[in-house]
């Protein structure tokens, strides 16, 4: 369907967002998006694309990623 892809990261953009400090892993984004890993991580990649201030905390073998609500997207640099 046309403009899935742009609603489920539009999900994915408020999931991050709702998960400050702590972040959310992407096996629980899948499991909230009913997504594939694979697409959840180009999901990520588009995100960051569109300088979305995506952080990644890792606590051992493990990730979690977070957008910051106070800085959610970085300043264009040129």
């Amino acid at each position: 369907m046309r403009g899935e892809q742009l609603a489920r990261q539009w999900e994915l953009l408020r999931l991050l967002l709702s998960h400050e400090g702590q972040g959310i892993s992407v096996d629980d984004m899948c499991e909230a998006l009913r997504a594939h890993r694979r697409t959840i991580y180009r999901d990520l990649e588009v995100l960051q694309l569109a300088r979305f201030n995506l952080i990644r905390v890792t606590d051992g073998p493990y990730a979690r990623y977070h957008i910051p609500v106070d800085n959610p997207v970085l300043p264009v640099t040129d």
